[in-house]
């Protein structure tokens, strides 16, 4: 042992560093886990964002008369669907900042 430390000292001391190293431990697996429930959220929010935006897109063109009269969609609506889409979800980025 040291000069001038005691039992007692040492016990603390060791006491002290395992609750160091486990404060340490704790915050190492609060990180990691953070960014999985985040990534997570986020990918949910956008791709719930995204599909609002095309059944919002697909009652705007149920409305419209154009649409109305086609009996099917074709590559260019199914085009302007997916840019509502797109829209609708980068103006829900822009609002979260």
């Amino acid at each position: 042992m040291p000069r001038g430390l005691t039992a007692d000292a040492a016990n603390t001391k060791i006491g002290e560093l395992r609750q160091k190293a486990q404060r340490r431990r704790t915050r190492a697996i609060d990180v990691q886990n953070r960014y999985l429930t985040n990534t997570t959220k986020i990918v949910s929010a956008e791709v719930g964002t995204v599909v609002f935006g095309i059944l919002t897109g697909i009652v705007g063109l149920a409305n419209n008369n154009y649409v109305t009269n086609l009996v099917e969609i074709n590559g260019i609506e199914s085009v302007v669907l997916f840019g509502i889409g797109l829209g609708i979800g980068s103006l829900k980025g822009l609002i979260d900042r």
